[in-house]
């Protein structure tokens, strides 16, 4: 069988710490500034890696070959957001937070419609950022 699949920002367990969370979690850990480019209103959707396996599962049973599917967990959120959350959570200050010049190409939104694997394979958005976050 031969689907194609599109996922939004994953997160969770062994991520490369250079990405936001881990690199965030890292940094608050040690108190040292979170760099956040431009305003940090970037919005990104986010599922939880678990979560995006378990799509695939499911794609690959119920899936039709040939077809694209989207997996989302239906998290948007303001990059600002994602790391206010995480200091909240570790009980840091916001103002460990340091807005930097942004990339050039910068994307100013990364998201997924889901709507053809939910119609296709009753695949069904997953838990809320904040919800496996904290586990």
């Amino acid at each position: 069988m031969h689907t194609r699949n599109y996922a939004c920002n994953n997160y969770g367990p062994y991520q490369n710490p250079e990405k936001l969370i881990p690199k965030t979690i890292i940094r608050a850990s040690r108190n040292l500034s979170i760099p956040v480019y431009g305003t940090g209103t970037n919005i990104r959707d986010w599922v939880y890696v678990l979560d995006f396996c378990e799509a695939l599962d499911i794609l690959l049973k119920k899936g039709k070959t040939g077809e694209i599917y989207n997996i989302s967990a239906n998290n948007e959120l303001q990059i600002v957001d994602v790391v206010k959350t995480i200091l909240k959570i570790m009980d840091k200050p916001e103002n460990l937070i340091t807005f930097v010049e942004d990339r050039p190409g910068h994307d100013i939104r990364y998201s997924l419609c889901m709507h053809a694997a939910k119609n296709s394979t009753s695949l069904h958005y997953f838990c809320q950022f904040d919800s496996e976050f904290k586990s």
